[in-house]
């Protein structure tokens, strides 16, 4: 059985994004895997969760046609409020695909947005962004503006 897709864009028809409409339930687990919420910007709230596993891949995982229109990417929060409130300490692999992201080296899934501060903090807290260029992208400045 194939997996159901929409295909989103903006009226101009640039950037087009394929997402799930139903979850991916190939998960590492909640204790595992990290759930990360960003938005589709089409002008209308798409809402798009992924999940980052301890491996650093990146799976589409649940597609909601609600929520705030935030194309930066962050931890969902429903995924811990439920739990213990906060999320696992993050793998190496994990860090890596975050500071890539982050860098523009990578679009994970073609997405368009940026990485957001809770995602940022989860994954280097206490890391200064010159440590974690010299650690994860071998010393590549990235210039913020």
């Amino acid at each position: 059985m194939s997996r159901q897709t929409i295909t989103v864009t903006d009226v101009s028809g640039n950037n087009p994004v394929t997402v799930p409409v139903r979850p991916h339930i190939d998960r590492e687990g909640a204790c595992l895997d990290l759930i990360i919420v960003t938005a589709v910007h089409v002008g209308c709230p798409v809402t798009v969760r992924l999940s980052l596993r301890t491996d650093g891949t990146i799976h589409f995982w649940k597609t909601d046609f609600d929520g705030p229109d935030n194309t930066y990417a962050h931890i969902d929060p429903q995924q811990y409020n439920q739990y213990s409130g906060k999320p696992h300490a993050p793998t190496e692999a994990q860090r890596l695909t975050v500071a890539r992201w982050w860098a523009g080296v990578e679009k994970p899934l073609g997405l368009h947005g940026g990485v957001g501060g809770t995602l940022m903090q989860w994954a280097f807290d206490g890391m200064s962004v010159i440590e974690m260029e010299d650690r994860y992208l071998d010393g590549l400045r990235v210039a913020l503006a």
